[in-house]
Formats: C-alpha cells, structure tokens, sequence
C-alpha cells in the first residue's frame, strides 16, 4: 500500500522563521511537520520534510509531460523546419509566457 503523506500545512512567518529556523527545521524532520511561509501574510515558499522529495517529483515529472504530450499535439503538422527550430517551438508551447520573456531576455 502507498505510504500516506498528512498534507496539512501550518503557517509560519517569515519573521518568526527568521528567530528559529533551527527549531523549525528540527520538527520538519523529526515531526514530519509541514510549512507555509509567509511574509506578511501573503504565502510565498513551503518547507517540507525530506521524505516528501519522491512524492513532488513524480508529482512534477507527470506534468511535464502531460505538458509535453499537449504540446506535440498542438504541433501535428505545424513544424516543417529543422531540429532546433522544432525544439524552440514545443519550448513556446509547453512554457509560454515564461519561455518568450526568458528568450527575449537572452537574444536581446
């Protein structure tokens, strides 16, 4: 059977984390406890026990590619062009926006 993982998260600001981050660390680990951080109130990074890493990175490995799977569907009989031309293209289409202002960033 999987193991169960308790997703409940409690939130810590960033100023107390700041005071203990030790004692903080120390229940991650030892109490398996889990974190949201939060700087004036707005959520802004979570801490996790390590035991969690395989769970997020299947979790993350799946979507990519779903997102990959999606983004050669859009592309069936879009790409006439050579290998690099093709992978700049699934790059557009699998990260967007966030491919276009890093590429822009980069070629000027």
């Amino acid at each position: 059977m999987p193991q169960q993982h308790n997703l409940t998260f409690e939130p810590l600001e960033m100023m107390d984390l700041r005071g203990k981050p030790g004692s903080v660390l120390d229940a991650v680990f030892d109490q398996q406890k889990r974190y949201i951080i939060r700087r004036k109130g707005t959520p802004k990074a979570l801490i996790v026990p390590i035991t969690d890493r395989r769970v997020i990175e299947q979790a993350v490995s799946k979507r990519d590619v779903a997102k990959m799977y999606t983004a050669l569907q859009k592309m069936t009989g879009m790409i006439k062009d050579n290998v690099t031309d093709a992978a700049e293209k699934i790059d557009q289409i699998v990260y967007g926006e966030a491919y276009d202002q890093t590429h822009q960033e980069v070629n000027g």
